[in-house]
């Protein structure tokens, strides 16, 4: 078999803030990004497979916190690095 790798590309807007103290554990660091964006802004959900640009820098998706209300996506933190 072949494994084929698709690209695009998707604009949203989100909240860049720094990882909290509270935040780092064995996978995500103090040194490491979190971006906050809304469910509704994509129409997929996204994946440590995806990437993120940023001012012309590509960051890597290290883990992903998913809000919920009644079992529907809200919000999506995701912490690059």
């Amino acid at each position: 078999g072949t494994v084929s790798e698709v690209e695009s590309d998707t604009s949203i807007k989100g909240v860049l803030d720094n990882v909290s103290k509270l935040e780092v554990n064995d996978l995500v660091t103090q040194s490491d990004k979190k971006l906050t964006i809304a469910a509704k802004d994509i129409t997929f959900t996204p994946s440590n497979k995806d990437r993120i640009l940023i001012a012309s820098i590509e960051y890597k998706i290290i883990s992903i916190n998913t809000t919920e209300q009644e079992n529907s996506p809200i919000s999506y933190d995701l912490f690059l690095r």
